[in-house]
Formats: structure tokens, sequence, C-alpha cells
């Protein structure tokens, strides 16, 4: 009798302590791994992700044309790139069009959380990187090597560039290259350089700010070519025939993309004297006929900006 009530007293004690060691051991997992989520799975390693996720948050708001990588943790069908459209929104898997410009990064990762948990996901666990940014990036074109858009890096300047964009082509000519810079009322301007000046220390380098456009002229094009750059979809040089005119080389360069400014077009043109005078002319109103098209000479530079927001 006595051996039967010691072996109850032990059980009684026994079943609380595995019991407590079960749910604890449950709570460690739950810590680790993460809550079920909406479709029943676990998440992994929640605290690293967190960790990974506050490193590149962002108190810079997001603008038009910026480009984001978000990754919904264990939903591989909601993560991908996404650039953010003209009117500051994109389209996103499930929730359709998200505001995105004017918000900081975390600011936009709440928003997006909501959108998620409202329907879809119970707290979905969202990480976004940043990738690029049309406010901190550059373009380089004509003849050099890679033209395209460049990510600006501490101290840029034109010969580093330059060098960014795998160099001069043999075409290049290093005596011709222009910096087209935005200034702060929105107006462009042209900076001309000449590289071989900057190499013999006959002339500074030029620091490139965000927004600038560096292009590089082919050799002899001030005299047989016209140049077309900025918001058209097909930028470069273009051979000058007699009688060419500002509707017929943005028709050769296939028109303006979505983000031109059809309105404040910019003709730089060489004048007698070595410097450049600047025309502006309203596109729209030339198509409408309440404004003459402006008849191009060689080594005129057409500019086309982009639409102020």
């Amino acid at each position: 009798m006595r051996r039967m009530l010691f072996s109850f007293f032990f059980i009684y004690l026994l079943v609380p302590s595995v019991a407590f060691s079960a749910i604890s051991s449950r709570q460690d997992e739950l810590d680790t791994y993460g809550t079920r989520d909406y479709y029943g799975k676990t998440g992994g390693t929640r605290a690293a992700f967190y960790a990974s996720e506050a490193s590149k948050t962002s108190s810079l708001p997001l603008e038009i044309g910026d480009k984001l990588y978000i990754e919904v943790y264990r939903e591989p069908e909601l993560s991908g790139f996404y650039s953010i459209d003209m009117k500051g929104n994109f389209n996103y898997p499930l929730v359709g069009q998200i505001r995105a410009a004017g918000l900081t990064q975390d600011e936009f990762r709440k928003s997006l959380i909501d959108a998620l948990s409202k329907d879809f996901l119970v707290n979905p666990q969202i990480k976004i990187e940043f990738q690029e940014s049309r406010a901190m990036t550059t373009a380089v074109l004509g003849q050099v090597s890679k033209p395209g858009n460049y990510v600006l890096s501490d101290n840029m300047t034109l010969l580093r560039m330059i060098s960014e964009a795998g160099g001069f082509t043999p075409e290049a000519s290093e005596e011709s290259i222009q910096v087209i810079r935005t200034d702060q009322n929105g107006s462009k301007g042209f900076i001309l350089a000449n590289a071989l000046e900057i190499v013999s220390g006959k002339a500074p380098d030029i620091e490139i700010k965000p927004g600038d456009v560096v292009f590089v002229e082919k050799k002899d094009s001030l005299v047989g070519a016209v140049s077309i750059l900025g918001q058209v979809k097909k930028p470069g040089n273009y051979d000058f025939v007699p009688d060419l005119t500002v509707v017929k080389l943005l028709s050769e360069a296939q028109g303006f993309t979505e983000m031109a400014n059809p309105k404040s077009v910019k003709i730089s043109r060489l004048m007698d004297n070595g410097k450049r005078e600047n025309f502006k002319i309203n596109f729209r109103d030339v198509m409408k006929g309440d404004s003459e098209d402006i008849k191009l000479e060689p080594g005129d530079v057409v500019f086309v900006p982009e639409t102020v927001f």
C-alpha cells in the first residue's frame, strides 16, 4: 500500500513537469520560427529576417521612378522588383495600386503590411531593398563603350563617370563633351568640357551631380550632325539634312518618353563667337499650329526635359 501511494505521488509530480517542458519547447519553436501565417506555414529565423530588414530602411522619401525589391517572407509569388510609376504608385499582386511616392521606405513597408494583412496574410513579414533612384543617377550617352544610366558614388567627376561607362569609343570627340544639368528652378543648362584639357591639367575636372546627363560627341559631329538628348526614345547623334526641323528630328528619335515635358523643348546652338545660345519651344503649340517649327543647323543640340511633378 505504501509503495502504491509513492508511485501515485511520483506520477503527480512528473506530469506537470513534462507538460511544462512541452509548452516551453513549443514556445521556443515559435520564437525561433515565427507564428503561422495565413497559409498555415511557419516562418523561419524571424529574428534574422527583421534584423536584415531593419538595416535596409531609409528616412529618404521614395520618388517617381525609384526601383524597389520587395520580399514577402515565404511568399515568392509576392516578391520581386517594382518601379514607382508616373503617378507615384505601382501595381502589386493581390492588392492592386499602392501609393509609394512621398513615403519613406519604412512608411511604405507598413502600408504594404496593412494592405496584405487586411484580406490576404496574417502577420506578413516584408523586406524592402532599395535598388535604384532616378534622383541619384546620371545618364552617359553618345560615344562611350557602355552608354546608359549609372548610380552615382561619392565625389564622382566627369572623367570617372566616362571611365565607369567603359571609356571613349574610337569615334569619340574627347574635346567635345556636354554635361546637361538642371538647376533648382528646373531650368536646363549646358556645360562644355574638353577631356584632353582636364587630363593635361589645363582645366579642372567637373563634378557630376544627380540628374546630370553626360553626352560625348562624335568626331566632326558639330559639322555634319545634330544631337537630341533627354526624354526621347532614341537619343543620340543624327545626320544633318537640309530643312531638318525639331519635329522631324523628334520623329527620327521615335518620339517622347512618358516622362517627357513637350512644353519645354530646348535647342542649344553654337554661334559664330564660339558660344552656345539656347532657345525654347513648346512642342504642343507647334503641333497645334500656334507656333512655328524651328529649322535646325549643323551642331544643334535638342534637349527634352522631364516633366516636373
